[in-house]
């Protein structure tokens, strides 16, 4: 496990690139962590910060293509006053911010990227907290700059706040999660809903609390994972694609007399899911201090990361949030991403957690 410190507050949101962990955090800073590392070179010295906006990050991702030859990112994130911000990376690790005027009135929340394999319709969404999902087309033009049009929106049928949204170009789909317990399943094309799967929160609970935190597809788009409250608690359900059945939670035994035994992943929120490369195995990340690998197929967990304040080589940190270290985010590194032992066979992780801290791992070292 390699530790960084990351920010000068809290860390919202995580994406990974061939070059870069992305971050993204509340004092307005995206930070472009090397991934060509080895275990003993120390983060703080293979990091670029780029200002972007004084009232702060809260969401990011990462589009990865060839142009002219060479690799190129783009990184879309979202400030809190609600505007999409666009940067390009170069192969040569150049970051610019790109001029790229989405729709400036209206306010954004959670954003995606959907990347074409035949490189004709990319894809940008976005969610608002009216709960529209607007969508649009992008291509890269000469100058290596995308030019966007509107692809369509889909519409909230109760009003919900757009809490998160996920797309999947292997079976051309769409799922937006809701503040109220939906998700609604999309076809990309028409923009017309497939599905809705409504939560109605844990039996028992005397809280009714079951806002969809995060949505995510399996690489080849069969399985959609959903992380919500249940109360205090965080559940991981997942479901069919095809044929909008649910499939399975993800749970661990429980000692409580407020629920039955396996009834939720987490004993707090989970706040983000993340399937690897294969889609063999799901990382969620929890409020409780826990990052926990499940078996896809199995629906088992295989690993838990206890994260912990002296995980950070740190003083501030672990004196400033008094050990707190919920998990806020994860993404899996795919194999040959990150330097170190392991790295060019095997799955890596990076954590995200509200002691400001970001942990890489590698799955020699505990996934």
């Amino acid at each position: 496990m390699v530790p960084g410190r990351s920010h000068g507050s809290d860390v919202y949101a995580v994406t990974v690139t061939k070059q870069h962990t992305v971050t993204a955090s509340g004092d307005g800073f995206l930070k472009f962590w090397k991934n060509s590392v080895t275990e003993v070179d120390a983060p703080r010295d293979n990091v670029e910060s780029v200002f972007i906006d004084k009232t702060g990050l809260h969401h990011v991702d990462s589009f990865q293509d060839t142009f002219q030859n060479e690799r190129m990112s783009l990184i879309a994130t979202v400030t809190f006053s609600g505007r999409i911000v666009l940067l390009r990376v170069t192969q040569q690790g150049g970051i610019e911010r790109l001029d790229v005027d989405l729709e400036a009135k209206s306010t954004y929340w959670a954003v995606r990227f959907l990347k074409d394999h035949l490189g004709k319709a990319h894809k940008l969404a976005a969610t608002t907290p009216c709960g529209v999902t607007k969508i649009w087309n992008f291509e890269i033009g000469d100058d290596g700059v995308p030019s966007f049009t509107v692809h369509g929106e889909v519409k909230s049928q109760s009003g919900s706040f757009a809490t998160c949204l996920d797309l999947n170009s292997e079976q051309n789909i769409l799922a937006t999660g809701y503040q109220n317990g939906d998700v609604v399943l999309t076809q990309l094309d028409t923009a017309k809903a497939v599905y809705t799967f409504r939560s109605f929160g844990l039996k028992g609970s005397s809280q009714s609390s079951s806002s969809v935190r995060c949505v995510r597809f399996s690489p080849l788009g069969k399985i959609l994972s959903i992380a919500s409250d249940s109360g205090s608690y965080g559940t991981v359900t997942l479901y069919d694609t095809k044929y909008g059945e649910n499939v399975g939670s993800l749970t661990i035994p429980s000692h409580s007399t407020s629920t039955s035994v396996g009834a939720y992943a987490h004993e707090n929120w989970v706040f983000e899911v993340d399937f690897n490369e294969s889609g063999e195995h799901l990382a969620t990340a929890g409020y409780d201090g826990k990052v926990r690998i499940w078996n896809v197929e199995t629906r088992e967990r295989e690993a838990t990361l206890n994260l912990s304040p002296t995980d950070v080589d740190d003083e501030d940190i672990v004196e400033e949030e008094d050990g707190l270290c919920s998990a806020v985010g994860v993404k899996f590194i795919p194999p040959g991403v990150r330097g170190g032992a392991g790295g060019d066979s095997n799955d890596g992780l990076v954590v995200i957690s509200l002691d400001r801290g970001i942990r890489w791992y590698r799955e020699a070292g505990g996934i």
